[in-house]
């Protein structure tokens, strides 16, 4: 099977599509991204463990390529709330796998249950309208960034670290 391959468009994932994938579209069929550039108002939003499926961490590490990832940070939120940040935020440049980002970070400012928090989306996608989609896109064998990439050094006999 060949692999596949983020379609920069944010039409989907081109070539064989999983189930993941199918339901992934279908969200952001839903989504309303046009009022969404990419600023920095989500970002600390943006913590370490996000889940995904497949493809997208197939896509964002296609994305982050060789460089050198952001060192992760840990941000004080008060009252001891401490949160680690996602390996591939920087709060000067934002994030480094934008366009290839996972769904659920697709998702942020453009659903009702995770507004833009500077308003500028506009009228955010309906539950009613997503989360059937979410739902079974959660049911899809999601596993965060680390995760797939300890599988992947696993499948490899790689030990100690990720897959070159």
């Amino acid at each position: 099977m060949a692999p596949r391959r983020y379609n920069e468009s944010m039409d989907g994932y081109a070539g064989d599509q999983g189930r993941a994938e199918v339901h992934a579209a279908a969200v952001v069929a839903e989504l309303r991204l046009s009022g969404c550039d990419g600023c920095h108002g989500c970002g600390l939003r943006c913590t370490e463990g996000i889940a995904m499926s497949r493809s997208e961490f197939e896509a964002v590490r296609a994305a982050a390529g060789c460089g050198t990832p952001v060192a992760r940070q840990t941000v004080d939120l008060g009252e001891g709330l401490v949160v680690r940040m996602c390996r591939f935020w920087d709060p000067e440049a934002g994030c480094a796998v934008y366009a290839a980002r996972p769904l659920v970070c697709r998702m942020m400012g453009t659903v009702e249950w995770m507004p833009c928090p500077l308003g500028q989306a506009p009228q955010p996608a309906s539950a009613a309208a997503v989360l059937p989609h979410w739902l079974a896109y959660a049911e899809e064998g999601l596993k965060t960034y680390e995760e797939w990439e300890a599988a992947e050094a696993a499948r490899c006999g790689v030990t100690g670290g990720a897959v070159p």
